[in-house]
């Protein structure tokens, strides 16, 4: 495991900002292709993740694994993707009696770059259901994962290098 210092890591997320700006507002397409990319990835690495788990706690059931961490990430893309149009769609709203001639709508917009810290415990879910919702918010990420679980962490690295490029998700390891 290495240690990050405190100036990588403001490098890492002043690379992610400037990348994010190139393309502030990633168009359903593009979000629903890299939430399509991230189910794909971990139906192929969910055995990896098995294995991982059953070696950062020392005896997990594979069932366990596939049931606590995979599966709900499986479900919550899907239904992500199946809400992800209306919830980009601007929302109208009612002017009110002093501007009642004007149109106002809410245009939801990303943040930039979403920072994601995961504990030990469920690390897949709690890793993968933070970054599929900033994904479909159109966000990039930052993820701190446990010291505790290095096996997971290098799958769950792999994993996400297998669909992301190191500018728009980054996996950061290290102490607390």
């Amino acid at each position: 495991m290495q240690t990050i210092s405190n100036d990588q890591l403001v490098a890492i997320h002043k690379r992610l900002k400037t990348h994010y700006q190139c393309t502030p507002m990633p168009s359903f397409e593009q979000r629903a292709s890299n939430l399509t990319a991230l189910k794909s990835a971990l139906q192929q690495f969910s055995q990896d993740l098995c294995l991982a788990l059953d070696k950062d706690y020392g005896r997990r059931s594979h069932q366990d694994t596939l049931i606590a961490d995979v599966l709900p990430c499986i479900g919550n893309i899907d239904h992500t993707l199946s809400q992800l149009d209306s919830w980009m769609a601007p929302c109208k709203r009612n002017p009110g009696p002093l501007l009642s001639s004007s149109t106002v709508e809410v245009v939801y917009q990303p943040k930039g770059v979403v920072g994601i810290v995961t504990p030990w415990n469920f690390p897949v879910m709690l890793s993968i259901g933070p970054l599929i919702s900033a994904i479909a918010a159109g966000n990039l990420a930052m993820i701190k994962l446990s010291e505790f679980t290095p096996h997971t962490n290098q799958t769950i690295k792999k994993m996400l290098a297998s669909c992301f490029s190191e500018n728009e998700v980054v996996v950061i390891e290290g102490g607390g």
